[in-house]
């Protein structure tokens, strides 16, 4: 984020973490787990997300998924929370969107604050 990009998604990730906390689905169902946190080493399968740097209000903000294959072949994923380390390395690559701000406005029916893409710019 300290790039300040206005609108940007990852393309791609690649590397390995030792400790890992995600949020399910299933975690406003009261019944189920709402989150899991592992500890042991696990090979990054797949990261996706948006991300946002709001100059007006100077805040950042990222929304990312993940799913992670442990030393048996074992994948789990859902939506990425704090506190994650880095067992080796982590290799990400972010794609700018230019002449867009993403921005989050808060949703009466999901209770979350959820993405709003505006044109800043017209593209040329």
């Amino acid at each position: 984020m300290e790039q300040h990009i206005t609108s940007g998604s990852v393309v791609t990730a690649v590397g390995s973490i030792e400790s890992v906390k995600i949020r399910l689905a299933s975690a406003s169902s009261g019944s189920d787990p709402e989150y899991i946190e592992r500890i042991g080493k696990f090979e990054i399968v797949s990261l996706v997300g948006t991300m946002e740097y709001n100059e007006k209000e100077d805040t950042a903000y990222g929304h990312f998924h993940i799913s992670i294959a442990d030393v048996n072949g074992g994948v789990i994923g859902g939506h990425l929370m704090d506190g994650c380390k880095v067992f080796t390395t982590v290799e990400v690559v972010i794609m700018q969107v230019p002449n867009v701000q993403n921005t989050r406005v808060l949703d009466a029916t999901s209770g979350y604050k959820e993405l709003k893409v505006e044109v800043i710019q017209a593209f040329l």
